[in-house]
Protein backbone atom coordinates (compact mmCIF):
# COMPACT_ATOMS: atom_id res chain seq x y z
CA UNK A 1 0.00 0.00 0.00
CA UNK A 2 1.46 2.98 -0.88
CA UNK A 3 1.24 6.18 1.74
CA UNK A 4 -0.03 9.66 1.08
CA UNK A 5 1.71 11.12 4.16
CA UNK A 6 2.56 14.56 3.43
CA UNK A 7 5.48 15.26 5.33
CA UNK A 8 5.52 19.26 4.78
CA UNK A 9 2.40 19.20 6.50
CA UNK A 10 4.42 19.51 9.84
CA UNK A 11 6.02 22.52 11.08
CA UNK A 12 7.86 23.56 14.25
CA UNK A 13 4.81 23.40 16.47
CA UNK A 14 1.90 21.72 14.83
CA UNK A 15 0.44 20.34 11.84
CA UNK A 16 -0.77 22.47 9.00
CA UNK A 17 -2.11 22.12 5.73
CA UNK A 18 -5.39 21.76 3.56
CA UNK A 19 -7.67 18.44 4.89
CA UNK A 20 -7.84 15.69 2.33
CA UNK A 21 -4.39 17.25 0.37
CA UNK A 22 -2.23 17.99 3.10
CA UNK A 23 -3.79 16.61 6.52
CA UNK A 24 -5.57 13.58 6.05
CA UNK A 25 -6.99 10.51 8.74
CA UNK A 26 -3.61 7.91 7.86
CA UNK A 27 -1.35 11.62 8.53
CA UNK A 28 -3.13 11.43 12.28
CA UNK A 29 -3.14 7.58 12.61
CA UNK A 30 -0.07 7.66 12.03
CA UNK A 31 0.97 10.71 14.16
CA UNK A 32 -0.52 8.96 17.09
CA UNK A 33 1.35 5.80 16.96
CA UNK A 34 4.43 7.60 16.83
CA UNK A 35 3.44 10.53 19.48
CA UNK A 36 2.88 7.13 21.34
CA UNK A 37 6.45 5.64 20.95
CA UNK A 38 8.37 9.33 21.71
CA UNK A 39 6.63 9.51 24.90
CA UNK A 40 7.33 5.64 25.98
CA UNK A 41 11.12 6.69 25.29
CA UNK A 42 11.46 9.98 26.61
CA UNK A 43 9.78 8.81 30.02
CA UNK A 44 10.99 5.45 29.53
CA UNK A 45 7.65 4.04 31.22
CA UNK A 46 5.99 0.52 29.89
CA UNK A 47 2.83 2.17 27.47
CA UNK A 48 0.54 0.70 29.35
CA UNK A 49 0.61 3.42 31.63
CA UNK A 50 0.40 6.12 29.05
CA UNK A 51 -2.54 8.10 29.05
CA UNK A 52 -3.10 10.82 26.29
CA UNK A 53 -5.70 13.20 26.07
CA UNK A 54 -7.19 14.20 22.76
CA UNK A 55 -9.44 17.53 22.08
CA UNK A 56 -10.59 18.57 18.52
CA UNK A 57 -12.07 22.20 17.25
CA UNK A 58 -15.45 22.87 15.70
CA UNK A 59 -14.36 22.10 12.30
CA UNK A 60 -16.71 19.46 10.02
CA UNK A 61 -13.49 17.47 9.78
CA UNK A 62 -11.98 17.43 13.32
CA UNK A 63 -13.96 14.70 14.22
CA UNK A 64 -12.75 12.52 11.35
CA UNK A 65 -9.15 13.36 11.97
CA UNK A 66 -9.35 12.60 15.59
CA UNK A 67 -11.06 9.22 15.48
CA UNK A 68 -7.83 9.01 13.74
CA UNK A 69 -5.31 9.62 15.69
CA UNK A 70 -7.12 7.95 18.64
CA UNK A 71 -7.16 4.68 16.93
CA UNK A 72 -3.10 5.21 16.02
CA UNK A 73 -2.80 5.70 19.46
CA UNK A 74 -4.73 2.87 20.55
CA UNK A 75 -2.53 0.75 18.41
CA UNK A 76 -0.07 1.47 19.67
CA UNK A 77 -0.89 0.48 22.97
CA UNK A 78 -1.59 3.70 24.82
CA UNK A 79 -4.95 4.50 26.36
CA UNK A 80 -6.79 7.73 25.46
CA UNK A 81 -9.39 10.29 27.30
CA UNK A 82 -10.93 11.60 24.56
Amino acid sequence: MESKINFTAFGKNDIRGIYGQDITEELFFYTGKAFVKFIENKENTPVKNIWIAVARDARNHSYSLSKSLVKGILSAGANVLD
